[in-house]
């Protein structure tokens, strides 16, 4: 996909998504660190958006914390107690990358620009922004709930 704007020349961005089935454990974000990393060396002038899911089996643990102090917990409180799950992912790979001297802009679902009132709107400066000083990782289950204005169905 080609990103232009005033002043800009075409930018070549490619969105990677991550799933909970290979963010595990440290080393394994690490590792996906190294992928994103190799893949920025071999596509000079890209830029990257990483879509970050919760780590292996988070969002199952945090699910029974809730069910463990509520029998019916209210679906705002436990969505919001899943994105705790996908910001810790976020940070978690965003660090990685840095480390490995990669400049990760990690974004919550809330710094994208991405939000519903009555109708899914998009501002695309806060990504756009993100874009232009390194790769952006937003959290994808949170960014397309919010887009369409349901909860994320029980695990």
């Amino acid at each position: 996909m080609s990103i232009t704007g005033p002043g800009t020349t075409a930018a070549r961005t490619t969105v990677v998504k991550l799933g909970g089935s290979v963010l595990r454990d440290l080393s394994s974000y690490q590792s996906c660190a190294r992928f994103i990393r190799d893949r920025l060396g071999s596509q000079a002038g890209s830029r990257f958006v990483i879509v970050v899911s919760a780590r292996f089996g988070e969002t199952d643990e945090l699910l029974s914390l809730a069910k463990s102090l509520s029998a019916a917990p209210d679906d705002a409180t436990l969505d919001l107690l899943w994105s705790t799950g996908e910001i810790r992912s976020v940070a978690t790979l965003a660090l990685c990358l840095q480390a490995l001297g990669v400049r990760a802009a990690a974004l919550d679902v809330h710094q994208t620009g991405i939000r519903r009132i009555g109708r899914i709107d998009v501002d695309p400066a806060p990504l756009s922004g993100a874009r232009r000083s390194g790769n952006a990782c937003l959290r994808l289950r949170s960014a397309a709930r919010v887009a369409r204005g349901a909860p994320r169905p029980r695990t």
